[in-house]
């Protein structure tokens, strides 16, 4: 019964461990995408515009798109409220004892960090290829806005990798689903009639 898993998790119950709970790659890839993200955010917020010496407004350091920057400056926002919730559902999951919750719970992991994959893909692209396109005369840094760009695409690679040890999971979790169920199904469709007979009544090999 020790070696009993679902979902990529023992039994409900025991003690937290941090140590143990650090050392998971689920919990390294969030902790990484955490800071990618949250440098993103940073970077965008406070490199990704430029206000021009005799003008009012900023300007969006890619293409003079604020959308842009709007986006991309979410999206590194959204990375650090994601992977905080996911860290805090892993710090949890072992505590869930029901196996659809389990699974509801790793679903979600999946299916949020595949589509945060696939909008830092799209993040990454679009300042790739909007940076530089702006035209100003006077002197700037570019650095901070340089480096969003890098972090956008470690974000993808790490939500990536994110969605992948979750499939995983998901997959070991209908592989030991399905034991249980087979013994169930199969120990259910036996009927046994009284001493061992196929049920029913029968002649066969009655005396007297």
């Amino acid at each position: 019964m020790e070696n009993i898993r679902a979902y990529g998790a023992g039994m409900a119950g025991g003690q937290f461990q941090p140590a143990v709970f650090l050392r998971k790659p689920a919990v390294i890839l969030r902790i990484f995408a955490l800071v990618v993200g949250l440098a993103q955010w940073i970077a965008i917020s406070r490199g990704g515009w430029y206000k021009p010496e005799n003008d009012v407004e900023q300007i969006c350091l890619y293409a003079n798109s604020s959308s842009t920057c709007s986006f991309g400056s979410a999206m590194g926002f959204f990375a650090v409220l994601s992977s905080l919730g996911l860290l805090f559902l892993e710090a949890k999951f072992e505590k869930i004892s029901s196996i659809p919750t389990r699974k509801r719970a790793v679903t979600t992991d999946m299916i949020l960090s595949a589509l945060l994959a696939f909008l830092f893909l799209i993040t990454f692209f679009s300042l790739w290829s909007k940076y530089g396109e702006v035209e100003i005369s006077e002197p700037y840094s570019g650095g901070m806005a340089k480096s969003a760009i890098l972090f956008a695409l470690l974000s993808f690679v790490t939500w990536g990798a994110s969605a992948f040890l979750a499939w995983r999971r998901y997959e070991e979790g209908s592989i030991t689903n399905f034991v249980p169920s087979y013994e169930q199904n199969f120990g259910s469709g036996i009927q046994t009639g009284p001493d061992y007979s196929y049920g029913g009544e029968s002649d066969i090999g009655a005396t007297g």
